[in-house]
């Protein structure tokens, strides 16, 4: 895996008066999903996993590199769907998926956010099932820790 090394310069904090030191941040390519922040508690890493989608639909599947522990779905519909449910799916081997236990109910055109945490997954990929409508669903997913 490719590496990149960024160096935050220093700053101040105003409140208590101290100089802030660099930190060195790395930069890792992950799944092809670009270069994402490697961060002190693990790896954050991002992708649409939803796009324009109505039906049953699979989302593509996120690759965060390794496992991380919270998964977080932000889901964006912007008309058209009466009924629907949005579940974030978890796999071990990025083929065989399972249910994560984290549904939502999508009712209404706007936006809506549903999060898993404490379950760790490499793989994972939203899912859209039982929808009465044509909404056009997109869905973004991120990983981290």
């Amino acid at each position: 895996m490719s590496e990149m090394r960024v160096v935050v310069e220093g700053g101040y904090d105003p409140v208590t008066g101290n100089t802030i030191t660099p930190l060195p941040v790395s930069v890792v390519t992950s799944g092809g999903n670009g270069s994402v922040p490697s961060v002190r508690t693990g790896m954050t890493t991002a992708g649409q996993t939803l796009s324009n989608a109505n039906g049953g639909s699979f989302g593509t599947t996120i690759d965060a590199g390794s496992a991380v522990s919270n998964w977080s779905a932000f889901i964006g519909v912007p008309g058209g769907i009466t009924s629907g449910t949005l579940t974030i799916e978890f796999s071990y081997d990025g083929a065989v998926y399972f249910n994560s236990g984290t549904n939502i109910s999508i009712t209404a055109p706007g936006g809506y956010f549903i999060a898993s945490t404490g379950k760790p997954s490499r793989y994972a990929r939203a899912t859209l099932t039982g929808v009465v409508g044509s909404p056009q669903l997109n869905c973004w997913l991120i990983g981290a820790g």
